[in-house]
Order: C-alpha cells, then structure tokens, then sequence
C-alpha cells in the first residue's frame, strides 16, 4: 500500500461506529510498523472531507507516512486539535510555550499541541490551498515546517486569509533564519499580505525557489506601499542568483508605478521559463516605459529559456505594449492573451503576422478570451497548424459572423489541423447555433477533449451537429458539456454518439435533462459500448442520487447530487 485517499462527506462514514472501527483496525494490523524510527508509509495522503481523526493522529504518531500531505477543506479545528493532540509532540502544558509571540491565549489554543518539526522531518511537499485554517493554528504549522520542504502550497480560498499577523511572522521568520533553504515552489496568491509584509518576506526568498506564484496579494489598492513589495522583490532577483526560478506569477500589486514594474521586469531570472501577469484594470495598468522594459529584457536576450506568457486583463492598446507580441521569443510554446476590451486591433494584427510569417514554430498552447475585441477575425483565420491546445473562452466568438466561418478559412481547419489539435476549449465563447454549426462539422479527428461550458446561446441545431461530428472523433477521451441548457432531446442525441473511447463525461449544470437521457446513456454502458467510461459529473441536474448509483455501479467516479 503507498497510498490513502479518503473522501468522506458519507454520513456512513461519519456515523457508523462499525466503520470507524474497521478503519482502525486495518490501520493497526496492516500500516503500523514495530519501530516509531522507520517511515513505512512513503507516498501520498489525501484527506478530504473526513471528520474522525482519531487514527490519523496516531499514523502521524508512528511516523507511517512521510513526504506528501494534501490537506482539502474541511472542519480545520477538530482535525488540528485531534493530529496535534495525539501525536505526542508535546503536551498541553507546553503548548502554550510554543504559541508564537502575540496570541491571545485561548480554549482552542490551550488544548491543541503545537506539532514538533521531528514529526514532519521527512515532509516534502504540503499543499493547505483555499483552507481557511485560521491565523493562531497557521503559526503553529508554519513554525512546524521541515527544512527539506519543497513545496508550500498558500493561496487564499474561502474564509479568512491563511497567513495573517501570526502566520506571516512565523513564516518570515523561517526564511530570515534560512529553514527552509530547500523551498522549491511557493504559492501565496490571493492573500492580501500587507506591503510591508510582502516585502519582508521577499527580502529573504530563498534561492532553491523554481516556482513562485504571487498573484492578486498585497498592493493592489494602495500604490505608495506596493513599491515596497515589488522594490524589494526586484533587488532579492538582483543580488541572488536564482538559478532555478523558472515560473513566477505576478498579480497587481506594482501596476501604478511604472518605474517599479519596470525595474521588477529588467530583474527577471535568465533562467525564466512561464511569466503570468494577473493584471486587472481596476487596480491600474502597466506604464509603457515598464513595457519597455519588458521588450527590451526580451530583445536583448534576457529571457533565453521564455516558452509561456500569460497576460490576462494586460491592456495591450500602446505602441509600447504591442511590441511585446512582436519581440516574443520563437521558443514560445504558450501564450495567453484575455479581457474584455484589452488587445488593440494592433495588437492583434501584430500576432497576426507572427503566425503568418511563421516565427513562432514551438507554439503548441494558445488561449484566447474578452469580449469586444475588434480585429481578432483575422487572426483566427491565421492560427497555425501546429497548435495542439486551442481554447476560445469568454465571449471570443460572440460577434463572429457566421459567413467568416463558412467560408473555409477559420482556424484553418483542414488537413493540417487533423494531425495536431488535441484540445478545443470554447467555454462561454458566446457563439450562436450558426457559428457552431459550422465549427462543430470541422472538428479533427485527432481531438482528444473538448470542453464547451455555458454555450447558452446554440440550440438543437447545433448540439445536433456535435452529435454527428462524436462518430468520427475517435480519439476522444473526454467531454465537458456544462451548463448549457441542454434540452433532453439534444442530449439522448449527444449520449447516443458518444465515442466509445470516452472515459470522462461532464454533464453538470443541465437542469433540464429527463430520464430518456439516462435510460440511453445506462444502456450503453451495460452493452458496454463505452467500456472506457470511469467519470461521470452529474451534479446540478435532475437525475436522484438512487438512480445514479443503480444505473452506474461501475464508475470509479460520480459526482452527484449530496
């Protein structure tokens, strides 16, 4: 066994003694080892969703498993309380000792066990994203880190911000002193850290980082304090080689000033290999001298390794701005532009004619997406041939003619096409029953997914074309049909021509679906005509739970209805 992945919302597993029981008793008979010195559990663990952690306290007790913890949210107090508790770190007497310097002393606090670092000696990676885990019980497990960390996982999701007053010094602390030296990847997003806060822990970044995403944190509403964060972030890129940085995300935190962003794009790592700008336009945009800046790194050769660009709500209106499509490096393999209103026709005829004079031959990742962006037609009739992942999101195709699509030339599906596109992502493309009916016809048969999610706007015709277009697709494997208001008619027709290589099915968010749908679809998995078929995503539709569940037995996968 190297692996757990648990996924209890049942109240099966939450209620039934009986269960919990025979948990504990696999645990004792089968993973527990006879010496507390020797990891014997060397893989992953997942714990989603489970609320009894009495035998989890006593694995972390034996040290059974050691380099990866994945950590879903779920109820934060009674799991920490239960891990810290039983480890045997420490006691309740001494906890309070370890509650780093201005915490309230408190109920929960008194009865939880800080974690001793010994315990997570062998740890590697831990991933505590979108868990709202609260700022007195953040500190305690950044003071726990190992020094062979690799990667720390941070962004914000719902709740309160992850690293506060308490959890931010800990974790500055860490890194001033050099504990975590072996840090390979660290994600902060959306954390909204003070600038001051920000910009003490980028003095002290370690140089082992190869990925480091800062997206939509401190700065964003207060620019004299955002040139603290990016300042100090560009002189930590200066004085220390980052030799193995190659992935950095950057969100609005330095876009008012320009001569900050400016100085933070000339500091850019040679060894840089993906930038993403998060840029939104109510946090300001990026100067033209800072673009030039930008242009200039790349010109000059700054940026030899540069194979992905994202830039998304980036106002590409300037002459300054649209020289950065004109200097991309021709080992680009991805690129993203996106926002409403955001590229100029410039700019995109700019890209444009990189396409057609052929100078970017790597590219095999190009996502598009924003309404009201004139000039875009004529860039999709230029997409090169080589592209494997073509996605056209958010609006994109709403004002899209459909004689521009009937005439042959758009994304030049032909010949070509049918040995390279993989992926076709339209997710609220916006376009109408005409447009996807002409695209839907043209669609390769090398395609291997295909996502179309909240194409509200194509009726049966369209869904029809989809229908014929499923028999030749022989290499398809998935399909996302999202929120689209599908009719049950049009959907027996989808279900119905299928290809029979397909493993996962999204169908969420169709309310409207009756029976005859899943009476076709139940069908043809028992004649095993989709014999591949291990996901399925019902959620947000009609169908019981029952059903589902009777109808499906085989799935490895159903997302259901709770």
């Amino acid at each position: 066994l190297n692996q757990i992945i648990l996924c209890c919302p049942l109240k099966e597993m939450r209620d039934s003694n009986q269960s919990r029981s025979s948990l504990w008793r696999y645990c004792r008979q089968n993973l527990w080892g006879r010496s507390t010195n020797v990891p014997f559990f060397r893989s992953t663990v997942h714990f989603q969703n489970v609320v009894s952690f009495e035998w989890l306290g006593l694995v972390l007790k034996f040290r059974i498993f050691s380099t990866s913890i994945g950590l879903i949210p779920f109820c934060w107090r009674e799991m920490m309380t239960s891990i810290w508790s039983m480890s045997g770190s420490s006691s309740s007497s001494s906890s309070s000792t370890n509650v780093p310097q201005g915490v309230p002393p408190s109920s929960s606090s008194s009865s939880a066990a800080t974690p001793s670092s010994s315990k997570w000696s062998d740890l590697e990676i831990l991933d505590l994203g979108g868990s709202p885990v609260g700022d007195q019980c953040a500190g305690r497990i950044v003071k726990a880190l190992p020094e062979c960390l690799d990667t720390l996982t941070l962004w914000k999701g719902r709740g309160d911000a992850f690293i506060e007053d308490i959890g931010f010094n800990e974790l500055a602390l860490k890194m001033t002193q050099g504990k975590l030296s072996n840090l390979g990847e660290l994600d902060l997003s959306g954390q909204l850290l003070t600038c001051l806060q920000g910009a003490a822990l980028c003095r002290f970044l370690p140089s082992s980082l190869h990925t480091l995403s800062l997206g939509d944190i401190a700065g964003a509403d207060d620019p004299e304090e955002g040139e603290d964060w990016a300042q100090a972030l560009a002189k930590r890129l200066r004085e220390v080689p980052f030799e193995n940085l190659s992935d950095i995300q950057l969100g609005p935190m330095f876009h008012e000033d320009g001569d900050v962003a400016a100085s933070l794009f000339s500091a850019l790592p040679e060894s840089l290999e993906s930038l993403q700008l998060s840029i939104y336009q109510k946090h300001g945009q990026i100067q033209d001298h800072a673009w030039k800046a930008l242009t200039d790194k790349m010109k000059s050769g700054g940026l030899p390794k540069l194979r992905s660009l994202c830039m998304i709500e980036s106002k590409l209106a300037s002459e300054a701005s649209v020289e950065v499509i004109r200097v991309l490096p021709s080992c680009m393999d991805s690129l993203t532009l996106g926002g409403n209103g955001c590229i100029s026709p410039q700019a995109w005829q700019a890209l444009t004619e990189k396409f057609v004079r052929k100078e970017l031959p790597e590219l095999t990742s190009l996502e598009l997406s924003g309404e009201d962006n004139p000039g875009v037609e004529g860039l999709l009739c230029a997409v090169p041939s080589h592209i494997e992942r073509l996605a056209l999101e958010d609006g994109l195709l709403e004002d899209l003619g459909e004689d521009l699509v009937s005439d042959g030339k758009f994304l030049s599906f032909g010949t070509t096409w049918r040995k390279n596109l993989r992926v076709l992502d339209l997710g609220y493309s916006g376009m109408d029953t005409g447009v996807a009916v002409e695209i839907f016809r043209q669609l390769p048969w090398s395609l291997e997914g295909i996502r179309l999610t909240g194409l509200t706007e194509v009726e049966g015709g369209g869904w029809e074309a989809l229908a014929v277009s499923f028999k030749s697709l022989v290499c398809l494997s998935w399909a996302v049909i999202s929120y689209c208001q599908l009719s049950t008619e049009s959907a027996v027709r989808l279900v119905s021509s299928v290809p029979r290589r397909i493993e996962r099915l999204d169908l969420r968010g169709n309310p409207e679906l009756g029976a005859a749908v899943w009476e076709r679809l139940s069908e043809r998995v028992t004649r095993r005509e989709l014999g591949l078929l291990r996901e399925l995503n019902v959620l947000e539709t009609a169908i019981p739970r029952s059903e589902v569940i009777e109808r499906f037995p085989g799935l490895s996968d159903v997302r259901i209805k709770k």
